[in-house]
């Protein structure tokens, strides 16, 4: 007996592949913040959820433009330099507001 099914049904088990590849990529570099408050780690999971998303993408456009696989950042040292670049930015902002 078949059974039809949904297109949302079918467009979710087409894009369901992202959910575990984002679920994987965060489980291996956890950012754990210690607190008990439920917002701030809530807060910290979504900031980590779009730096690995953001470090898919920047993996499959260099994959695209055919950067040797040498070349491309692993999660690891793309996690750090989003950091850092965050870090140079607020010093900038309060070496601003010392002026």
């Amino acid at each position: 007996m078949n059974v039809d099914r949904p297109a949302v049904i079918q467009q979710y088990n087409l894009l369901i592949g992202g959910v575990d590849l984002s679920d994987r990529m965060m489980s291996y570099y956890r950012m754990d913040a210690r607190t008990c408050k439920w917002t701030v780690r809530t807060i910290f999971h979504f900031v980590h959820l779009d730096i690995v998303n953001a470090w898919i993408g920047y993996r499959q456009d260099e994959i695209k433009k055919g950067t040797p696989q040498k070349d491309i950042l692993q999660q690891m040292n793309f996690q750090l330099e989003v950091a850092q670049t965050y870090l140079a930015a607020a010093e900038e902002d309060s070496a601003e507001e010392c002026d």
